[in-house]
């Protein structure tokens, strides 16, 4: 048998070389496809930027944001049942961030998953005894056709507003209006007036009631147990 020359030798194992590495695959870096990702959101390429945070999550389930952004991904992609899987492991990872709540809760509301919305809303703001997140779950309660419940949690976030902001009485006149409480909305939107006169929704709602906004408006009296109270 001829001896095989030392250059023939090299050139083996460079060739050999050649065909083990180059055909392993290149496993991509978590930052570049996060970056992919997010461009492929900005141009509306929903079902690939689901395909990246999804081989995102498979590679580590416990990072928040990747099953945030694959729930928001998948919500823009129209498949709410992956949607709502990621969303929820992201509000436990991460259960004090409100983005992640009021995704959430957009997604049991298409869903029509109304027990499991509510008890994500109440325990929240149960929770956090913040003004916004009983808002929100006011907001949530008239959608779904449950007054009792929307008065309830906006009395409950006027109470908890330190700041005597104008967002809750707002919120307060829209909900009396479509009840038809036209007493209770009229004064809910003076106090928000007060609260703040340059809001222009304030303005133009009290407008659209026939008010003339100004500082000689006087805040009536409480008409009904049901209408919002000053702090």
């Amino acid at each position: 048998m001829t001896p095989m020359m030392p250059g023939m030798r090299c050139v083996l194992v460079i060739v050999s070389a050649v065909l083990i590495f180059g055909c392993t695959p290149t496993k991509r870096s978590a930052p570049s496809m996060r970056a992919e990702a997010q461009k492929d959101m900005e141009f509306h390429r929903y079902d690939n930027a689901v395909e990246l945070y999804a081989e995102l999550v498979e590679r580590d389930p416990t990072r928040w944001y990747d099953q945030y952004a694959l729930g928001r991904a998948a919500t823009a992609a129209g498949d709410l049942g992956q949607a709502r899987m990621a969303l929820e492991i992201a509000s436990t990872l991460r259960p004090q961030d409100g983005r992640i709540t009021e995704d959430l809760a957009s997604v049991l509301y298409r869903l029509d998953a109304r027990d499991e919305l509510f008890r994500l809303l109440r325990d929240r703001a149960q929770t956090t005894q913040m003004p916004n997140d009983w808002l929100l779950l006011a907001r949530y309660a008239m959608d779904c056709d449950d007054p009792d419940t929307a008065r309830l949690a906006v009395r409950i976030g006027i109470a908890l507003d330190d700041d005597g902001s104008a967002a809750p009485y707002l919120l307060a006149a829209q909900i009396a209006r479509q009840l038809g409480e036209e007493s209770d909305a009229r004064r809910a939107l003076i106090i928000a007036w007060h609260a703040n006169p340059e809001d222009e929704q304030v303005n133009t709602m009290l407008r659209d009631m026939g008010i003339v906004p100004g500082p000689t408006l006087e805040i009536p009296p409480t008409t009904s147990s049901a209408g919002p109270s000053t702090q």
